[in-house]
């Protein structure tokens, strides 16, 4: 999921700007993204007692998302890890 997630980033960055389609696919995504990790933030800062990871938690849920995606497309592309 995290390899779709920034495939669609990187793709929706790409065409974008040449397509209102891709643009308003993107967009619902992002926003729908966005929902669920403020959802998933505020029960995190809620169960832990502390209300400064409603701004924190969104910071660590995108890098890790972004993170494990690139690493996914590292891995397929280099199956063999020759760096």
């Amino acid at each position: 999921m995290p390899l779709g997630f920034v495939a669609g980033l990187a793709g929706a960055a790409v065409l974008g700007p040449h397509s209102k389609l891709v643009r308003q696919v993107a967009g619902t995504v992002v926003g729908t993204y966005a929902s669920m990790v403020l959802i998933s933030s505020a029960r995190v800062a809620k169960r832990e007692g502390d209300p400064r990871l409603l701004v924190a938690m969104p910071v660590v849920f995108f890098a890790t998302h972004v993170a494990y995606g690139v690493g996914s497309a590292v891995g397929i592309l280099d199956p063999a890890g020759r760096r």
